[in-house]
């Protein structure tokens, strides 16, 4: 198949213009996340060791700035494009990161978001999305023929999670 190329369509000018500096990698589903600032968070097979880690680029062009240390995949912006979530491979735990975009570009110390049992295979389709109001959609897989809904691994919603965080980890 032909390799992906990113696009910008804007609805205010009602014209399309091609992303500068098009990325290396292959685009994967759920690889890609446009905050509403105008950064885009992608996954890059980049490091060592080999596998996909999390990076940021401005849509206008310009340097890919490192976000994870750790292997990682499908980034989500919040709704007020401040923060970034992602899922560490290893790990498997979803995390998020405070990020202030260039000139003072600065991420801060990874945040475990306390969601269970969320299952998100490398490089397939992202699992997980924000809603408007802040909460998780967590897409949970359909029991196999034979299988009851007790016999797959279940996955929690844990609605409010920044308040349950804010108990186990207040802030300074």
């Amino acid at each position: 198949s032909p390799p992906s190329e990113l696009w910008v369509f804007s609805l205010k000018e009602r014209k399309e213009s091609r992303v500068a500096d098009q990325p290396r990698s292959g685009l994967l589903g759920g690889s890609l996340s446009i905050s509403r600032h105008g950064w885009m968070a992608l996954m890059m097979n980049e490091g060592r060791p080999p596998g996909f880690r999390i990076f940021l680029r401005s849509l206008a062009g310009g340097p890919m700035l490192p976000i994870s240390r750790e292997l990682a995949n499908s980034p989500v912006w919040s709704i007020d494009g401040r923060e970034l979530f992602y899922f560490e491979s290893e790990s498997r735990r979803l995390v998020s990161v405070r990020v202030s975009p260039p000139p003072a570009f600065s991420v801060s110390e990874v945040s475990v978001v306390p969601i269970a049992s969320l299952v998100q295979p490398e490089g397939e389709a992202r699992q997980f999305d924000m809603m408007p109001n802040g909460d998780f959609l967590i897409m949970q897989p359909a029991p196999q023929e034979g299988q009851t809904t007790r016999s797959i691994q279940q996955i929690h919603v844990t609605l409010h999670w920044r308040d349950a965080l804010a108990q186990i980890a207040p802030s300074r």
